[in-house]
């Protein structure tokens, strides 16, 4: 699906492969790159008509993608192999050029362009492999904690940050190829988000229920924020200096101030959200719901936006925004729309509703006990 990030329109829906698990974008040739885990292959697509231009196959079961922007080349590797395997695509052919073998079960690939160097974590034998981003040579094999799961490249120090999921601990690795440090955390690391504005890297906690700030100077547990759910993923808001949690089993997205390491609010989304992107264009972020086969948009400055389509169901938390038309989901049966005083404004039916008639402004729906507030935007 491919979703303008200006308008929330929906620009096209592209056919891949099967299962696909990853995107890329490079702006080199304003490509899109798509890794087909059960498809065993990467799609190709066209930026401009969205249309896939080729598709390179694989034997093997593919999962994350890395760009490394320094020589043009975008990396994917292989799913539970033993060995893994990054495979090496040049962007300007769109073909497999190399073959790195790593260590068993690659999970995660990133790539520092100050350092043109790509770094692989491994969850089977616990390494980080550290590739050169120009020859494709292993330039070192770095032993971590158990289980790593998931990088975070800090570009002030050029280092990297990885979380190992089964001792619930933190690596630092700096550009020696050696761990410098180790940060105990609370249960099961499973994902890394830096805030270069405070120094800081962002822990999801994921039977915790929380996110755990770290000091990057001091390679020290800052704060302990308590989200209230399992967090899956973790995305950071420049604009707003905030981190976005994905919380799968909650349907919901909390959204951290950084700068009180609290949680400001908690927006209902879709179900069972598994990933974030950011869209520093727009100021949005998306929230890939795995469980509705939906995308949620939310406007960093105002809440949720609807997607042509979108429906409003009873709770939901934070602002929804709607443009000229409220719809209300089946079976919410008839509501009221109020204005902030508590007087009714109009009745609202089941589908959509025209209510372009009133002024731009915060209004409440109203379905049996069911509140939620909606941001009028014409």
């Amino acid at each position: 699906m491919v979703i303008d990030g200006a308008t929330n329109a929906i620009l096209a829906t592209v056919p891949v492969g099967s299962s696909p698990q990853d995107v890329a974008y490079v702006p080199t040739g304003n490509k899109v790159y798509c890794s087909n885990e059960n498809g065993r292959s990467v799609s190709v697509i066209d930026g401009v008509t969205n249309n896939i231009t080729t598709t390179i196959p694989f034997g093997e079961y593919l999962w994350r993608l890395a760009y490394n922007s320094v020589n043009n080349r975008v990396y994917c590797h292989n799913s539970g192999g033993n060995p893994g395997r990054v495979f090496v695509i040049d962007c300007a052919t769109d073909a497999v050029i190399d073959t790195v073998t790593v260590g068993q079960d690659a999970r995660v690939i990133r790539h520092n362009p100050a350092t043109n160097r790509l770094y692989c974590a491994n969850r089977g034998d616990s390494s980080l492999t550290v590739i050169d981003g120009a020859t494709s040579d292993i330039l070192a094999t770095v032993r971590v904690g158990r289980d790593p799961e998931a990088l975070c490249i800090d570009e002030t120090r050029d280092r990297v940050w990885v979380a190992n999921f089964d001792d619930s601990t933190v690596s630092v690795v700096d550009t020696d190829n050696a761990v410098v440090a180790t940060v105990k955390v609370a249960v099961n690391p499973s994902s890394l988000c830096r805030d270069p504005h405070d120094d800081l890297v962002y822990v999801a906690s994921y039977w915790d229920q929380s996110v755990i700030a770290i000091d990057c100077a001091a390679n020290t547990v800052a704060a302990t924020i308590d989200v209230g759910a399992t967090v899956d993923d973790l995305s950071y808001d420049a604009a707003g200096n905030r981190i976005f949690t994905a919380n799968r089993n909650a349907g919901s997205v909390s959204v951290i101030n950084c700068s009180s390491n609290s949680v400001d609010t908690t927006l209902t989304v879709g179900s069972q959200p598994y990933y974030l992107g950011a869209n520093p264009t727009d100021n949005k972020t998306y929230s890939g719901n795995s469980g509705s086969g939906t995308i949620t948009v939310i406007s960093n400055g105002a809440g949720i936006e609807e997607l042509p389509g979108s429906e409003l169901k009873p709770g939901l938390v934070g602002a929804t925004v709607c443009r000229g038309i409220v719809k209300l989901a089946v079976g919410t049966g008839s509501a009221g729309l109020f204005d902030l005083t508590g007087r009714p404004v109009t009745r609202l039916r089941e589908g959509a509703n025209d209510v372009s008639f009133l002024a731009s402004g915060v209004y409440f729906v109203r379905a049996g006990r069911a509140s939620l507030r909606v941001v009028l935007s014409h």
